[in-house]
Protein backbone atom coordinates (compact mmCIF):
# COMPACT_ATOMS: atom_id res chain seq x y z
CA UNK A 1 0.00 0.00 0.00
CA UNK A 2 0.82 3.39 -0.79
CA UNK A 3 1.64 5.56 2.52
CA UNK A 4 3.10 8.42 0.48
CA UNK A 5 1.27 11.80 -0.02
CA UNK A 6 1.78 11.74 -3.95
CA UNK A 7 -0.25 9.19 -5.71
CA UNK A 8 2.50 9.18 -8.55
CA UNK A 9 4.05 6.92 -5.20
CA UNK A 10 1.07 4.17 -6.21
CA UNK A 11 2.75 2.86 -9.10
CA UNK A 12 6.15 2.57 -7.26
CA UNK A 13 4.42 0.60 -4.47
CA UNK A 14 2.97 -1.46 -6.96
CA UNK A 15 6.10 -2.18 -8.47
CA UNK A 16 8.23 -3.29 -5.29
CA UNK A 17 5.50 -5.22 -4.87
CA UNK A 18 5.49 -7.12 -8.19
CA UNK A 19 9.00 -7.58 -7.57
CA UNK A 20 8.54 -9.38 -4.33
CA UNK A 21 6.10 -11.60 -5.68
CA UNK A 22 8.26 -12.09 -8.87
CA UNK A 23 10.85 -13.25 -6.69
CA UNK A 24 9.15 -15.32 -4.05
CA UNK A 25 7.62 -17.25 -7.30
CA UNK A 26 11.16 -18.48 -8.00
CA UNK A 27 11.07 -21.02 -4.88
CA UNK A 28 10.33 -24.61 -5.99
CA UNK A 29 6.98 -25.64 -4.24
CA UNK A 30 5.57 -22.25 -3.50
CA UNK A 31 2.71 -21.21 -4.60
CA UNK A 32 2.41 -17.15 -5.38
CA UNK A 33 -1.06 -15.78 -5.99
CA UNK A 34 -0.57 -13.55 -9.40
CA UNK A 35 -1.07 -10.12 -9.66
CA UNK A 36 -4.22 -9.63 -10.08
CA UNK A 37 -5.40 -11.70 -7.30
CA UNK A 38 -2.75 -10.36 -5.23
CA UNK A 39 -3.63 -6.87 -5.64
CA UNK A 40 -7.52 -6.48 -5.19
CA UNK A 41 -7.20 -5.88 -1.65
CA UNK A 42 -5.13 -3.73 -1.73
CA UNK A 43 -6.32 -0.53 0.66
CA UNK A 44 -9.04 -2.90 2.20
CA UNK A 45 -9.80 -3.60 5.60
CA UNK A 46 -11.03 -7.15 5.46
CA UNK A 47 -10.74 -10.10 7.51
CA UNK A 48 -7.48 -12.05 6.72
CA UNK A 49 -9.50 -15.36 6.93
CA UNK A 50 -11.80 -14.39 4.22
CA UNK A 51 -8.97 -13.00 2.29
CA UNK A 52 -7.33 -16.86 2.42
CA UNK A 53 -10.45 -18.53 2.29
CA UNK A 54 -11.09 -16.15 -1.70
CA UNK A 55 -7.21 -16.95 -2.40
CA UNK A 56 -6.92 -20.21 -1.54
CA UNK A 57 -3.63 -18.87 0.31
CA UNK A 58 -2.54 -20.05 3.36
CA UNK A 59 -0.45 -17.31 4.05
CA UNK A 60 -1.01 -13.52 3.20
CA UNK A 61 2.56 -10.99 3.14
CA UNK A 62 0.96 -7.47 3.81
CA UNK A 63 2.89 -4.18 3.83
CA UNK A 64 3.32 0.04 2.84
CA UNK A 65 5.59 1.59 1.25
CA UNK A 66 6.13 5.30 2.10
CA UNK A 67 8.99 7.41 0.08
CA UNK A 68 9.72 11.20 0.35
CA UNK A 69 12.69 12.60 -1.49
CA UNK A 70 15.34 10.23 -1.85
CA UNK A 71 14.68 8.00 1.48
CA UNK A 72 12.12 5.41 1.76
CA UNK A 73 10.47 3.20 4.44
CA UNK A 74 8.92 -0.32 3.46
CA UNK A 75 7.22 -1.91 6.35
CA UNK A 76 6.40 -5.71 5.54
CA UNK A 77 4.87 -8.91 7.51
CA UNK A 78 3.99 -12.10 7.12
CA UNK A 79 0.53 -13.43 8.41
CA UNK A 80 -0.75 -16.96 8.66
CA UNK A 81 -4.47 -16.14 7.07
CA UNK A 82 -6.10 -19.16 9.11
CA UNK A 83 -5.76 -17.65 12.48
CA UNK A 84 -3.98 -13.86 11.83
CA UNK A 85 -0.72 -15.06 13.48
CA UNK A 86 2.19 -13.12 12.61
CA UNK A 87 4.93 -15.17 10.90
CA UNK A 88 7.54 -12.32 10.75
CA UNK A 89 7.46 -8.45 10.46
CA UNK A 90 10.08 -5.80 10.18
CA UNK A 91 10.65 -2.44 9.04
CA UNK A 92 13.14 -1.04 6.31
CA UNK A 93 14.59 2.57 6.76
CA UNK A 94 16.80 2.80 3.71
CA UNK A 95 17.49 4.99 0.40
CA UNK A 96 16.23 4.46 -2.92
CA UNK A 97 19.41 3.16 -4.09
CA UNK A 98 19.07 0.41 -1.97
CA UNK A 99 15.36 -0.63 -2.70
CA UNK A 100 16.33 -3.58 -4.29
CA UNK A 101 18.48 -4.92 -1.32
CA UNK A 102 15.03 -4.51 0.46
CA UNK A 103 13.17 -6.69 -1.80
CA UNK A 104 15.71 -9.26 -1.25
CA UNK A 105 15.66 -9.36 2.29
CA UNK A 106 11.98 -9.41 2.24
CA UNK A 107 11.43 -12.14 -0.27
CA UNK A 108 14.46 -14.54 1.73
CA UNK A 109 13.09 -13.49 5.41
CA UNK A 110 9.64 -14.66 4.15
CA UNK A 111 11.29 -17.88 2.56
CA UNK A 112 13.24 -18.19 6.39
CA UNK A 113 9.43 -17.91 8.20
CA UNK A 114 7.82 -20.55 5.88
CA UNK A 115 11.30 -22.80 6.76
CA UNK A 116 11.97 -23.33 3.05
CA UNK A 117 15.62 -24.13 2.89
CA UNK A 118 17.20 -22.03 -0.04
CA UNK A 119 19.48 -23.94 -2.68
CA UNK A 120 21.92 -21.95 -4.69
CA UNK A 121 20.44 -22.14 -7.75
CA UNK A 122 16.87 -20.74 -6.24
CA UNK A 123 18.56 -17.82 -4.54
CA UNK A 124 20.77 -16.86 -7.72
CA UNK A 125 17.08 -17.61 -9.81
CA UNK A 126 15.69 -14.84 -6.94
CA UNK A 127 17.99 -12.66 -7.26
CA UNK A 128 17.96 -12.04 -11.45
CA UNK A 129 14.12 -12.10 -11.17
CA UNK A 130 12.52 -9.15 -11.74
CA UNK A 131 13.55 -5.59 -13.99
CA UNK A 132 15.50 -3.98 -10.73
CA UNK A 133 15.13 -0.80 -12.33
CA UNK A 134 12.78 1.78 -10.59
CA UNK A 135 11.84 4.13 -13.51
CA UNK A 136 11.06 0.72 -15.57
CA UNK A 137 8.70 -0.67 -13.57
CA UNK A 138 6.65 2.27 -12.68
CA UNK A 139 6.29 3.16 -16.45
CA UNK A 140 5.63 -0.82 -16.52
CA UNK A 141 2.81 -0.81 -13.92
CA UNK A 142 0.98 2.43 -15.21
CA UNK A 143 0.93 0.68 -18.77
CA UNK A 144 -0.11 -2.59 -17.73
CA UNK A 145 -3.24 -0.90 -15.27
CA UNK A 146 -4.02 0.72 -18.85
CA UNK A 147 -3.75 -2.19 -20.56
CA UNK A 148 -5.69 -4.53 -18.80
CA UNK A 149 -8.41 -2.06 -18.28
CA UNK A 150 -8.82 -1.49 -21.81
CA UNK A 151 -10.45 -4.57 -22.84
CA UNK A 152 -14.15 -4.18 -23.85
CA UNK A 153 -14.61 -0.86 -23.91
CA UNK A 154 -15.45 1.65 -26.70
CA UNK A 155 -11.91 3.33 -26.24
CA UNK A 156 -9.87 0.05 -26.30
CA UNK A 157 -7.71 0.42 -29.25
CA UNK A 158 -7.02 3.92 -28.59
CA UNK A 159 -6.00 3.23 -24.57
CA UNK A 160 -4.30 -0.25 -25.71
CA UNK A 161 -2.18 2.02 -28.31
CA UNK A 162 -1.80 4.80 -25.17
CA UNK A 163 -0.26 1.92 -23.01
CA UNK A 164 2.25 1.38 -25.01
CA UNK A 165 4.18 4.59 -24.75
CA UNK A 166 4.64 3.47 -21.39
CA UNK A 167 5.87 0.25 -22.28
CA UNK A 168 8.45 1.82 -24.32
CA UNK A 169 9.24 3.83 -21.28
CA UNK A 170 10.25 0.74 -19.37
CA UNK A 171 11.99 -0.76 -22.20
CA UNK A 172 13.67 2.55 -22.65
CA UNK A 173 15.62 2.48 -18.91
CA UNK A 174 15.78 -1.12 -18.86
CA UNK A 175 15.75 -2.71 -22.32
CA UNK A 176 15.84 -6.43 -21.09
CA UNK A 177 12.53 -5.91 -19.62
CA UNK A 178 10.79 -9.28 -21.34
CA UNK A 179 7.70 -8.52 -19.62
CA UNK A 180 7.36 -4.84 -21.42
CA UNK A 181 8.26 -6.26 -24.58
CA UNK A 182 5.64 -8.84 -24.58
CA UNK A 183 2.84 -6.43 -23.20
CA UNK A 184 3.11 -4.25 -26.11
CA UNK A 185 2.06 -7.31 -28.07
CA UNK A 186 -1.40 -7.25 -26.96
CA UNK A 187 -2.53 -4.01 -29.00
CA UNK A 188 -1.65 -5.56 -32.44
CA UNK A 189 -2.37 -8.47 -31.99
CA UNK A 190 -6.13 -7.12 -31.60
CA UNK A 191 -5.31 -5.23 -34.62
CA UNK A 192 -4.67 -8.63 -36.31
CA UNK A 193 -7.74 -10.49 -34.96
CA UNK A 194 -10.42 -7.46 -35.49
CA UNK A 195 -11.96 -7.23 -38.89
CA UNK A 196 -12.24 -3.55 -38.69
CA UNK A 197 -8.55 -3.21 -39.83
CA UNK A 198 -7.17 -2.62 -43.67
CA UNK A 199 -5.09 -5.40 -44.55
CA UNK A 200 -1.92 -3.31 -45.25
CA UNK A 201 -2.39 -2.52 -40.92
CA UNK A 202 -2.92 -6.13 -40.12
CA UNK A 203 0.28 -7.10 -41.69
CA UNK A 204 2.33 -4.29 -40.50
CA UNK A 205 0.81 -5.13 -37.06
CA UNK A 206 1.78 -9.49 -38.00
CA UNK A 207 5.59 -7.85 -38.92
CA UNK A 208 5.81 -5.42 -35.41
CA UNK A 209 4.08 -8.53 -33.70
CA UNK A 210 6.88 -10.69 -34.32
CA UNK A 211 9.34 -8.95 -33.76
CA UNK A 212 8.39 -8.30 -29.94
CA UNK A 213 7.80 -11.68 -29.63
CA UNK A 214 11.54 -12.43 -30.53
CA UNK A 215 12.52 -9.82 -28.59
CA UNK A 216 10.53 -10.73 -25.26
CA UNK A 217 11.48 -14.48 -25.80
CA UNK A 218 15.19 -13.19 -26.20
CA UNK A 219 15.36 -11.69 -23.10
CA UNK A 220 13.13 -13.58 -20.80
CA UNK A 221 14.79 -15.82 -17.72
CA UNK A 222 11.89 -17.34 -16.12
CA UNK A 223 12.03 -20.87 -17.80
CA UNK A 224 8.20 -20.92 -17.51
CA UNK A 225 7.36 -17.47 -18.75
CA UNK A 226 9.99 -18.59 -21.89
CA UNK A 227 7.57 -21.31 -22.86
CA UNK A 228 4.82 -18.95 -22.83
CA UNK A 229 6.19 -16.74 -24.95
CA UNK A 230 7.19 -19.49 -27.26
CA UNK A 231 3.31 -20.12 -27.41
CA UNK A 232 2.54 -16.74 -28.47
CA UNK A 233 5.61 -16.51 -30.71
CA UNK A 234 3.94 -19.86 -33.06
CA UNK A 235 0.64 -19.06 -32.67
CA UNK A 236 1.18 -15.73 -34.91
CA UNK A 237 3.72 -17.65 -37.23
CA UNK A 238 3.66 -19.45 -40.37
CA UNK A 239 4.06 -23.04 -39.10
CA UNK A 240 2.52 -24.62 -36.28
CA UNK A 241 4.18 -27.48 -36.15
CA UNK A 242 5.97 -26.97 -33.05
CA UNK A 243 2.79 -26.34 -31.32
CA UNK A 244 1.75 -29.48 -29.35
CA UNK A 245 5.61 -29.95 -28.54
CA UNK A 246 6.06 -26.51 -26.41
CA UNK A 247 2.33 -26.33 -25.12
CA UNK A 248 3.01 -29.85 -23.91
CA UNK A 249 6.59 -28.55 -22.19
CA UNK A 250 4.32 -25.55 -21.04
CA UNK A 251 1.62 -27.77 -19.20
CA UNK A 252 4.58 -29.96 -17.42
CA UNK A 253 6.43 -26.65 -16.12
CA UNK A 254 6.37 -25.68 -12.81
CA UNK A 255 5.20 -22.18 -12.18
CA UNK A 256 2.54 -20.00 -13.19
CA UNK A 257 3.31 -17.73 -15.86
CA UNK A 258 1.30 -17.93 -18.99
CA UNK A 259 0.82 -16.72 -22.84
CA UNK A 260 -1.22 -14.12 -23.72
CA UNK A 261 -3.54 -16.53 -26.02
CA UNK A 262 -3.42 -19.52 -24.65
CA UNK A 263 -6.92 -19.26 -25.65
CA UNK A 264 -5.83 -20.02 -28.96
CA UNK A 265 -4.49 -23.62 -28.36
CA UNK A 266 -7.91 -25.66 -28.25
CA UNK A 267 -6.71 -27.06 -31.66
CA UNK A 268 -3.01 -28.02 -30.91
CA UNK A 269 -3.81 -29.98 -26.79
CA UNK A 270 -5.74 -32.67 -25.56
CA UNK A 271 -8.84 -31.33 -23.87
CA UNK A 272 -7.97 -33.00 -21.01
CA UNK A 273 -4.98 -30.65 -20.66
CA UNK A 274 -6.37 -27.46 -21.53
CA UNK A 275 -8.74 -28.18 -19.06
CA UNK A 276 -6.57 -29.07 -16.32
CA UNK A 277 -3.95 -26.05 -17.59
CA UNK A 278 -7.18 -23.48 -17.29
CA UNK A 279 -7.74 -24.78 -13.60
CA UNK A 280 -4.20 -24.50 -12.61
CA UNK A 281 -4.86 -20.41 -13.93
CA UNK A 282 -7.58 -19.76 -11.84
CA UNK A 283 -6.05 -21.14 -8.64
CA UNK A 284 -2.30 -19.18 -9.92
CA UNK A 285 -5.08 -16.02 -9.94
CA UNK A 286 -8.10 -16.63 -8.53
CA UNK A 287 -9.73 -13.67 -8.70
CA UNK A 288 -8.69 -13.04 -12.74
CA UNK A 289 -11.97 -12.73 -14.81
CA UNK A 290 -10.22 -13.75 -17.86
CA UNK A 291 -8.94 -16.95 -16.57
CA UNK A 292 -12.82 -17.76 -15.24
CA UNK A 293 -13.75 -17.08 -18.90
CA UNK A 294 -11.40 -19.87 -20.46
CA UNK A 295 -11.54 -21.64 -17.92
CA UNK A 296 -15.81 -22.12 -18.42
CA UNK A 297 -15.50 -21.78 -21.76
CA UNK A 298 -13.81 -24.88 -21.89
CA UNK A 299 -16.24 -26.60 -19.28
CA UNK A 300 -18.94 -26.03 -22.17
CA UNK A 301 -16.62 -27.70 -25.20
CA UNK A 302 -16.06 -30.44 -22.58
CA UNK A 303 -20.47 -30.87 -22.08
CA UNK A 304 -20.25 -29.70 -18.64
CA UNK A 305 -22.66 -26.97 -18.59
CA UNK A 306 -22.81 -27.05 -14.88
CA UNK A 307 -19.07 -26.49 -13.58
CA UNK A 308 -19.18 -23.65 -16.68
CA UNK A 309 -22.25 -22.13 -14.60
CA UNK A 310 -20.40 -22.66 -11.24
CA UNK A 311 -17.18 -20.96 -12.68
CA UNK A 312 -19.38 -18.67 -14.20
CA UNK A 313 -21.01 -17.81 -10.72
CA UNK A 314 -17.65 -17.25 -9.23
CA UNK A 315 -16.70 -14.28 -10.86
CA UNK A 316 -19.30 -12.02 -10.77
CA UNK A 317 -17.72 -10.18 -8.52
CA UNK A 318 -14.41 -9.70 -9.54
CA UNK A 319 -12.45 -6.55 -10.71
CA UNK A 320 -12.10 -6.95 -14.72
CA UNK A 321 -14.70 -5.75 -17.50
CA UNK A 322 -17.83 -7.65 -17.08
CA UNK A 323 -18.23 -7.52 -21.45
CA UNK A 324 -15.78 -10.90 -21.60
CA UNK A 325 -17.77 -12.59 -19.08
CA UNK A 326 -21.09 -11.57 -20.25
CA UNK A 327 -20.53 -13.16 -23.76
CA UNK A 328 -19.58 -15.95 -21.79
CA UNK A 329 -22.47 -16.34 -20.27
CA UNK A 330 -24.42 -15.69 -23.38
CA UNK A 331 -22.76 -18.44 -24.80
CA UNK A 332 -23.77 -21.11 -21.70
CA UNK A 333 -27.52 -19.76 -22.50
CA UNK A 334 -27.33 -21.24 -26.12
CA UNK A 335 -25.49 -24.04 -25.29
CA UNK A 336 -28.49 -25.06 -22.00
CA UNK A 337 -31.14 -24.56 -24.95
CA UNK A 338 -32.39 -20.82 -23.83
CA UNK A 339 -32.18 -19.39 -27.72
CA UNK A 340 -34.83 -17.18 -26.49
CA UNK A 341 -33.12 -16.09 -23.19
CA UNK A 342 -29.46 -15.63 -24.88
CA UNK A 343 -31.26 -13.70 -27.40
CA UNK A 344 -32.64 -10.81 -24.53
CA UNK A 345 -29.40 -11.03 -23.31
CA UNK A 346 -27.69 -9.77 -26.21
CA UNK A 347 -30.66 -7.23 -26.98
CA UNK A 348 -30.55 -5.84 -23.57
CA UNK A 349 -26.87 -4.33 -24.92
CA UNK A 350 -27.27 -0.68 -26.80
CA UNK A 351 -26.39 -1.93 -30.54
CA UNK A 352 -22.90 0.47 -30.15
CA UNK A 353 -21.50 -1.53 -27.75
CA UNK A 354 -22.30 -4.79 -29.16
CA UNK A 355 -18.75 -7.05 -30.63
CA UNK A 356 -18.97 -8.12 -34.13
CA UNK A 357 -19.19 -11.34 -33.00
CA UNK A 358 -22.25 -10.63 -30.68
CA UNK A 359 -23.71 -9.21 -34.13
CA UNK A 360 -23.23 -11.47 -35.62
CA UNK A 361 -24.74 -13.96 -33.31
CA UNK A 362 -27.69 -11.88 -32.63
CA UNK A 363 -28.62 -12.38 -36.43
CA UNK A 364 -28.21 -15.98 -36.08
CA UNK A 365 -30.12 -16.00 -33.56
CA UNK A 366 -33.05 -14.26 -35.28
CA UNK A 367 -33.04 -16.48 -38.21
CA UNK A 368 -32.59 -19.62 -35.97
CA UNK A 369 -35.95 -18.33 -34.54
CA UNK A 370 -37.11 -17.12 -37.68
CA UNK A 371 -37.68 -13.57 -37.44
CA UNK A 372 -36.17 -11.98 -40.06
CA UNK A 373 -38.11 -8.87 -39.83
CA UNK A 374 -36.34 -8.19 -36.62
CA UNK A 375 -33.00 -9.61 -38.46
CA UNK A 376 -33.66 -6.72 -40.95
CA UNK A 377 -34.05 -4.20 -38.14
CA UNK A 378 -30.82 -5.23 -36.40
CA UNK A 379 -29.06 -4.26 -39.73
CA UNK A 380 -30.81 -1.37 -40.38
CA UNK A 381 -29.59 -0.05 -36.89
CA UNK A 382 -26.14 -1.19 -37.50
CA UNK A 383 -26.27 0.69 -41.17
CA UNK A 384 -27.37 3.97 -39.08
CA UNK A 385 -24.11 3.71 -36.50
CA UNK A 386 -21.58 6.28 -37.21
CA UNK A 387 -19.21 4.12 -35.44
CA UNK A 388 -19.87 0.60 -37.89
CA UNK A 389 -16.71 0.20 -40.22
CA UNK A 390 -17.58 -0.83 -43.55
CA UNK A 391 -16.24 -4.14 -43.10
CA UNK A 392 -18.47 -5.19 -40.30
CA UNK A 393 -21.18 -3.82 -42.36
CA UNK A 394 -20.19 -5.92 -45.13
CA UNK A 395 -19.90 -8.95 -43.17
CA UNK A 396 -23.56 -8.26 -41.22
CA UNK A 397 -25.42 -7.85 -44.68
CA UNK A 398 -23.50 -10.84 -46.33
CA UNK A 399 -24.91 -12.75 -43.61
CA UNK A 400 -28.54 -11.21 -43.69
CA UNK A 401 -28.81 -11.47 -47.30
CA UNK A 402 -28.26 -15.28 -46.96
CA UNK A 403 -30.31 -15.65 -43.94
CA UNK A 404 -33.35 -13.72 -46.38
CA UNK A 405 -32.68 -15.77 -48.76
CA UNK A 406 -33.41 -19.02 -47.02
CA UNK A 407 -36.00 -17.89 -45.22
CA UNK A 408 -37.38 -15.48 -47.89
CA UNK A 409 -36.20 -16.38 -51.30
CA UNK A 410 -38.72 -14.33 -53.69
CA UNK A 411 -38.78 -11.00 -52.01
CA UNK A 412 -36.27 -7.98 -52.99
CA UNK A 413 -33.56 -6.66 -50.34
CA UNK A 414 -32.14 -3.35 -51.44
CA UNK A 415 -28.83 -2.02 -49.95
CA UNK A 416 -29.07 2.09 -49.45
CA UNK A 417 -25.45 2.44 -47.67
CA UNK A 418 -23.07 0.28 -50.63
Amino acid sequence: VNMSSDAENEYFADGLSEEILNQLAQVAGLRVIGRTSSFAFKGQNLDLREIGRLLGAANLLEGSVRRQGDQVRVTAQLIAADDGAHLWSQNFDRKMNDVFAIQDEIAERVVAAMDIVLDDASRVAMQRAGVRDVEAFMAYQKGYEMMIGAHGKDSQMEELRESMNYFDQAIAAAPDFAQAYSAKTDYYAHVILEIDHPREEREAALKAMRELNDLAYEKARDPRRKLAIDVDRLFFSDDWTRLPSVLEALFEAPGCAEGNWMEMSVPFAPREKLLTHFQQRVECDPLMFLSHNFLATMQMRSGDLDKAAATLDRAREFPGNSNWLAGARILLTLKQGQAEQALQDLQAKPVRSLTAREQMRMLRYLSAMNRITEARELWQQLQAAEDTTMSRLISATALLLSLIHISEPTRPFTLSRM
